[in-house]
């Protein structure tokens, strides 16, 4: 009788130490969610996922890893369009949404412990015997480049993974940038449909930059419905002293932001031939092919004119980005170039569909000028005569374009769209000029850390760089321009 006792104790025993290991487990398993949750709520971007032998290891941009197990937190996945729940793999389809990102279903446990997917029995047992929704998190959704957190309320985040090191963005920037972010969210919430937005950055000068824009740009884009991306122009450095080392700084810009693939729209900077500063020393200057090849190569949906001048629509929200070569008006020996240029827009500006709103952009439209002691952009005396074309177009009226010793009329009295704003850079600093006919001309400053003054930024701070949201809220009638990095926000009314 006492060695039965005695038996009875002893599983007792066991099966309380058992429930407390479990319980230990959960606690344990708990702490790592929170702890996860904590860093994962400021975008921290993800450098490594994986799931094994029901094992979850997630390593965060810094490094930080978390090690879940798949029992208390289960991963699932897409195997030959079924979901599969901690690699086993069900005959449950996924149902997509219109955007081809799977439906995030219900993942609950039913009485007989296996799990349910949206109430469809998996036939997958759970290992667990705790509760499944005391977790914080319920489930992690693993596709690819995505993680989706799913948590026990049933909100959930995406995170992207980011394999390439570049593309992580520094700690010292993490919080500017999530509030600017959250910044261009609401302002494309505020605008709805009627609106167009894109990030600009420009005077990047490749070798004197952080390089830290592409991580900064990859994050707003993972982050913000934001999905175009426009750049200013000058990827050279000034005055390099041979081809090939203009043609090694290019081809860094390039394969640094292959990321955006055709998302990348670039427009053609003075500095960008190797020609500035040294135009007479032609043997030191690129060929057209040569900046084509590292420039705009990766753009296949554009509409070219002659050089650098092309024009490409946003459908959706009915807008025509105008993209100007205006730098080569300043060359004489270019002069052909210049009516080109001026007929390659009023061309343009015909053929614009009714109703339709102009977002002008090209690298120079404004020089420097002191005033009490001040630069201050003011609209440079060779790209005047582009902006009298652009004034008249708003007001409808006829006109000619004159530069050097030629002419180029034409008559916008049948205009059909809007030129809502010029952007550009070339200046190294931020500031807004309006034309004679009230078109805002926007000017933003570099990227790279030598300003035109001869500052330098201060080596890991957020003055490093110089990266904007641009949102166009044409049902407001209002620019945002969010800034992250060195300078301040923009914004005016339409």
């Amino acid at each position: 009788m006492k060695r039965i006792l005695l038996i009875v104790f002893s599983l007792s025993i066991i099966h309380c130490c058992t429930y407390r290991e479990l319980l230990s487990s959960f606690q344990s398993q708990l702490v790592r969610q929170r702890e996860l949750i904590s860093e994962i709520q400021s975008r921290v971007q993800v450098s490594s996922f994986s799931c094994s032998g029901g094992d979850i290891s997630i390593v965060l941009g810094d490094g930080q890893t978390y090690h879940l197990s798949g029992d208390f937190t289960p991963v699932l996945s897409i195997i030959d369009n079924c979901w599969a729940i901690n690699g086993g793999r069900t005959t449950i389809v996924v149902d997509y949404l219109n955007d081809l990102s799977p439906r995030t279903p219900v993942l609950t446990i039913s009485d007989d412990n296996t799990w349910l997917l949206d109430g469809v029995d998996s036939g997958i047992k759970a290992k667990k015997t705790h509760n499944h929704q005391q977790s914080d998190i319920s489930y992690i959704i693993y596709r690819g480049k995505t993680i989706t957190i799913v948590y026990a309320d049933g909100s959930f985040n995406d995170l992207s993974i980011i394999l390439d090191p570049n593309l992580i963005v520094p700690d010292y920037f993490i919080s500017q940038l999530c509030q600017k972010e959250d910044y261009a969210n609401a302002a494309i919430l505020e605008a709805g449909k009627d609106q167009a937005s894109f990030v600009f950055f420009t005077d990047a000068h490749w070798g004197q930059n952080s390089q830290h824009s592409p991580a900064l740009i990859q994050h707003i884009l993972d982050n913000t419905s934001v999905r175009k991306v426009l750049f200013g122009g000058d990827v050279i450095t000034t005055k390099t002293s041979t081809v090939q080392e203009a043609i090694e700084i290019g081809e860094s810009f390039k394969k640094s932001f292959s990321f955006l693939g055709n998302k990348l729209y670039c427009l053609y900077g003075n500095h960008d031939n190797n020609s500035d500063e040294q135009p007479n020393n032609v043997d030191l200057h690129l060929t057209e092919q040569q900046v084509y090849s590292y420039l705009q190569s990766q753009m296949d949906d554009v509409y070219y004119g002659d050089y650098y001048n092309y024009y490409f629509d946003d459908t959706v929200s009915k807008t025509r980005y105008i993209c100007l070569d205006t730098g080569r008006l300043y060359y004489s020996q270019f002069r052909d170039a210049s009516i080109r240029t001026a007929q390659f827009l009023i061309e343009t500006l015909d053929s614009v569909p009714s109703g339709w709103h102009i977002i002008m952009a090209s690298h120079i439209w404004c020089g420097l000028q002191n005033e009490d002691g001040e630069k201050k952009c003011v609209v440079s005396s060779y790209v005047k005569p582009i902006i009298a074309v652009l004034d008249d177009y708003n007001s409808r009226t006829s006109g000619v374009f004159k530069y050097l010793n030629e002419s180029v009329y034409y008559d916008f009295s049948g205009g059909k769209g809007t030129i809502e704003f010029c952007i550009g850079g070339h200046n190294h600093r931020d500031g807004v000029v309006i034309s004679e006919g009230m078109i805002p001309i926007v000017i933003l400053t570099t990227d790279s850390w030598q300003t035109i003054n001869g500052e330098i930024a201060k080596s890991g701070s957020i003055s490093e760089q110089a990266v904007s949201i641009v949102i166009a809220d044409y049902h407001n009638h209002k620019l945002s321009i969010f800034r992250v990095g060195r300078g301040e926000d923009i914004s005016f009314a339409l």
